[in-house]
């Protein structure tokens, strides 16, 4: 399963890099897009000055591919609203820049000697970067699922344990030997 994110999405509807050839070697029921990728991509169009071909090219896509967690009208609500909250003067405040810092501590200090184990390597854990509870998948979003049941609004991070980042398309995730 790939899992894309924001900048994927923006090359591959650009024709950007090598990202429409690798999508088009990927069977697409592989392929899933999270919703909140889906809600920064429908908060760009609507900015936008030019977005139906963009609209053209989401709905394309979203008709081939899975959409992980909350469905498409709440996505487009929320991407309306942040809009709207931006042209106002009153934008939605960023994800805080120091949440990375906070869960690779929590992943360091707390949590690697637990669950970096050799059955665990590359699997996701996502952490709730506020209570520190965690859960285990393979690709992270059961895991986000769970975690979002116990507490809706928790700031969540995802981590590939024993890997250098997440995800790559076109770059190398490199293991990490401890």
């Amino acid at each position: 399963m790939y899992v894309l994110d924001t900048n994927t999405l923006i090359y591959y509807f650009k024709g950007q890099g090598q990202v429409a050839q690798t999508l088009a070697s990927i069977p697409f029921q592989d392929i899933v897009i999270p919703t909140i990728v889906l809600y920064e991509l429908q908060v760009g169009i609507l900015k936008s000055t030019s977005p139906a071909k963009r609209i053209q090219q989401l709905q394309q896509l979203l008709s081939r591919v899975n959409l992980g967690l909350f469905d498409r009208d709440a996505a487009l609500a929320a991407a309306t609203i942040r809009a709207q909250l931006e042209q106002q003067g009153t934008p939605i405040g960023a994800i805080k820049a120091d949440n990375f810092r906070i869960a690779k501590e929590l992943y360091e200090n707390s949590l690697r000697h637990q669950i970096e184990t050799e059955e665990n390597i590359g699997r996701m854990v996502i952490i709730d970067i506020e209570t520190g509870d965690y859960e285990i998948d393979d690709t992270g979003i059961e895991a986000s699922r769970i975690l979002r049941e116990k507490r809706p609004l928790a700031q969540l991070f995802g981590i590939r344990i024993g890997y250098n980042v997440a995800a790559s398309f076109g770059g190398v995730m490199e293991r990490i030997k401890r």
